[in-house]
């Protein structure tokens, strides 16, 4: 059980229902839908090259508070060379 007593679970403001990536002539874009988001400011797409180490590379606006779907996407120009790993 964590220190929290929430036993490490973490209720995130989005419920996310497809992430890719996929290597265009430009840089690689990053896609995302979500099917709700509860108060969601904004979303941080991070990136690493072993898949541990992950830095910011942008910051998304959310849509708040929505039932709907919603469809994100960032091309990211700079991608490091080899594989690249991506996470909200």
């Amino acid at each position: 059980m964590g220190t929290d007593g929430n036993d490490g679970v973490c209720i995130l403001p989005i419920e996310l229902t497809q992430f890719d990536a996929k290597l265009q002539d430009q840089g690689i874009l990053v896609t995302w839908t979500t099917a709700t988001e509860l108060n969601n400011d904004y979303m941080v797409l991070e990136r690493s090259a072993n898949g541990q180490d992950f830095l910011e590379i942008t910051r998304v606006k959310g849509k708040g508070t929505t039932q709907e779907t919603q469809h994100y996407q960032y091309l990211d120009p700079n991608p490091l060379a080899g594989i690249n790993y991506y996470r909200l």
